[in-house]
This record gives C-alpha cells, sequence and structure tokens, in this order.
C-alpha cells in the first residue's frame, strides 16, 4: 500500500513538473523580444568612397520569441550611381570658329566612374582654317571697312565680287521713297554713282548687329549705308540718301 502511495505521488509530481516545464516552454516561447526587420541596399564597388550604406529601411519591432526567426534584414548589393562607368570625351582638338571644321583632333572617349568624370577635360581650341582666313581676309571687316571694299570693287568694275557685300535684297531710302534692288541691280546703280568720284568717311556707328557708315560724296548726295552682321560678317542691307 505504501508503495502503491509513492508510486502515485512520483507520477503526480512527474506530471507536474511536465506541466511546469510546458508552461514554462510556452511562456519563454510567447515572450515578445525586439528584432531587427528590412532592407538594406549597400553599394557593391570595392572602390566606392564614403559609406556604402545607400539606403537603409530597417525598423525595430517586438514579437514573440517563436516567431522571431521569420524577421531578417536583407541586404541588397547594387553600384551605386557616383560608380556606375560612364563615357567621357576628353583630350585637346583645334576648331575653325568660323565653319566649324576640325582642324585637328586628339581626343578619346573613355569610360569611368561618375564620380570621376570631373577629372577629365575636354579642350577645344580655335584656329581659323585656310578657307575661312581668305574669306576674311576677302569679305570680312568692320562695317566701314566693307563699305569701302564694295565701293572700290564697283570702282575696278568687279560686280560680281561687289555682290559679295551686300545682301540678296537692298533697300534705298531716297527722296521718292522706298525702292528695293536686287544686289546685281544695286551694284548697277553704284557704278554711275562712285565710278569717278572721291569719297570720304564721315561717320561709323554700330550697335550690336546693325552698323551705319556716312560716305561723303563730293559730286552727289551723302550716303548712308545700313549694314547687318550675319554669321560673323557684315554686309550692306540697305542705303539712305542724306
Amino acid at each position: 500500500m505504501k508503495r502503491r502511495t509513492l508510486w502515485i505521488l512520483g507520477v503526480v509530481l512527474v506530471c507536474v513538473l511536465a506541466g511546469i516545464g510546458t508552461c514554462g516552454l510556452y511562456i519563454y516561447r510567447s515572450w515578445p523580444i525586439s528584432v531587427k526587420k528590412g532592407e538594406r541596399i549597400i553599394c557593391s564597388d570595392p572602390k566606392h568612397q564614403g559609406n556604402r550604406i545607400l539606403e537603409n529601411n530597417i525598423e525595430t519591432i517586438e514579437v514573440p520569441r517563436s516567431k522571431a526567426g521569420k524577421y531578417r534584414i536583407v541586404e541588397k548589393k547594387v553600384v551605386c550611381t557616383d560608380c556606375k562607368p560612364v563615357k567621357v570625351q576628353c583630350g585637346e582638338k583645334v576648331v575653325c570658329p568660323d565653319c566649324g571644321e576640325v582642324l585637328q583632333d586628339a581626343t578619346e572617349f573613355v569610360s569611368v566612374p561618375k564620380r570621376e568624370a570631373s577629372q577629365y577635360k575636354l579642350i577645344v581650341k580655335q584656329k581659323i582654317c585656310r578657307d575661312c582666313n581668305e574669306q576674311r581676309q576677302t569679305f570680312g571687316g568692320s562695317p566701314k571697312e566693307i563699305v569701302i571694299k564694295f565701293i572700290n570693287s564697283v570702282k575696278q568694275g568687279r560686280l560680281s565680287r561687289a555682290q559679295e557685300y551686300v545682301k540678296e535684297t537692298v533697300m534705298l531710302y531716297g527722296d521718292l521713297g522706298l525702292t528695293r534692288f536686287g544686289k546685281d541691280e544695286f551694284a548697277q546703280v553704284c557704278v554711275s554713282e562712285f565710278a569717278n568720284t572721291k569719297i570720304e568717311i564721315k561717320k561709323e556707328k554700330i550697335i550690336g548687329s546693325t552698323a551705319e557708315v556716312l560716305i561723303r560724296n563730293f559730286t552727289v548726295n551723302d550716303w548712308n549705308f545700313l549694314l547687318l552682321k550675319e554669321y560673323g560678317y557684315w554686309r550692306i542691307s540697305g542705303v539712305r540718301l542724306e
């Protein structure tokens, strides 16, 4: 009888201890703990400068211990904007400022990280090419020089050359109002006006891309030439008789 009682007590004690253990385990697994979860984006370029973490979307939450394993920090590796390679042109080239022709090109395209792109320079130097230099000497110059070249060409009978100094249409403002001439007609009109006359430059006035050159003609009215600047060259666009 005594043995039976002890056996029963032992069984009860084991059950009690098992229940306590199960309850303790349940409490342990249910106890809230702090865990971190989210995504962290980092730059994978080994030459990255500064903090490699680009975005850190991490938060701390409390969850039952039994579920803590479901939450983790995920790291995503990318190449950041500053480390991504870009193509840049560097070196030196010589360009004609008038026609844009590349006279000398010692440039190349290289692929470098964007953060280093500013270290590579493209140097563009300007030099007048042979054709444009001849063009400038022949048809270039100040408004006053263009008018003189035009009149000298007219006096020499070089009307085709004279036409190069005027626009396609020339306006003549006189006592009879406004008259329009084509550049060939205008050159013919100027033959009779300047062929055997002495002229003198009285005034040159430049305002932006427009200019006026007043010519004293000792046999007829003074001519006030009106000029416009196009593509770097002055051209006669009209005349006002004074």
